[in-house]
């Protein structure tokens, strides 16, 4: 089947410029952020960087969670935000992910990017994604390998929304269908919602739920053996925040480095030109 070429801005949803420009380092004002890093116990040098200049002791709390199943640890670090924390905001940031904090040459170091704009490498990632006002909210990453794609719904779905994503940061905010957890914001009442909407997520054995380290499946696959079985724990989330009545988006300014066997961004994961015969 022939992928869809359409438009990308006019694919799904609301696609809006924002109403504020793309800002330097700043703080916005407002309760504490959670920091949820489920990790392999390999953090990479651009994440542990980037953390130690982000990181702001009094309006943070730092969960890094030792784990080897991802959807259980990001479960168990749902547990802990929401039980554990008087934290408003999630902010779920991978082990393998390095983001901007205000060093232009060290940023472009990690992508191997000299290039990179300097308005977008000086910006301060978490307040960017707060300063939109969305409950929902991530930045735009690229799978960790030659021809990665952006890591959000459409890109997926559109060799024209891949393509736009590949041509490198916009000041553009987009809603889609589901973003990559690596570098994503979710206020407090995403969780409560679903929890409220989609009571079938709960561990009602107690000891059940207490040897799993967690009380509810926020991550766990949406259906057994049906249609969205095969689909990964960000998109079941994804889904479960579209059901309980919150729309997700993307900030196409905020593009991390996700590091690997290099630092993978969009001038190196482009797929070469499409051939149309």
């Amino acid at each position: 089947m022939d992928e869809d070429t359409s438009s990308p801005d006019v694919e799904f949803g609301e696609v809006e410029t924002p109403k504020i420009p793309v800002t330097p380092h700043a703080w916005p004002e407002g309760k504490k952020i959670a920091i949820c890093t489920p990790t392999l116990g390999h953090p990479t040098v651009g994440y542990t960087t980037s953390l130690a200049q982000l990181y702001e002791r009094s309006r943070m709390k730092l969960m890094i969670l030792p784990t080897n199943f991802i959807v259980r640890g990001r479960n168990q670090l749902a547990e802990w935000f929401l039980f554990q924390s008087e934290c408003e905001w999630a902010f779920n940031w991978d082990d393998d992910i390095a983001l901007p904090f205000g060093d232009v040459p060290w940023f472009q170091g990690q992508m191997a990017n000299p290039l990179y704009p300097i308005p977008f490498a000086r910006l301060h990632p978490i307040g960017r994604l707060m300063s939109h006002g969305r409950r929902f909210i991530g930045g735009c990453y690229f799978g960790r390998h030659p021809g990665g794609r952006a890591q959000f719904a459409q890109a997926f779905t559109s060799r024209a929304s891949d393509d736009a994503a590949h041509t490198g940061p916009r000041d553009l905010v987009q809603e889609v269908s589901w973003i990559g957890f690596g570098c994503s914001l979710i206020h407090r009442q995403v969780f409560l919602d679903i929890i409220k909407t989609q009571p079938q997520i709960e561990i009602r054995d107690v000891a059940r739920a207490r040897s799993l380290g967690f009380r509810y499946r926020f991550f766990n696959q949406t259906s057994l053996y049906g249609e969205h079985d095969d689909d990964s724990e960000d998109v079941a989330f994804c889904e479960r925040a579209r059901l309980a009545g919150h729309s997700v988006f993307i900030d196409h300014a905020v593009v991390p480095v996700h590091e690997g066997r290099a630092g993978y961004c969009y001038h190196n994961t482009r797929r070469p030109p499409q051939v149309i015969s």
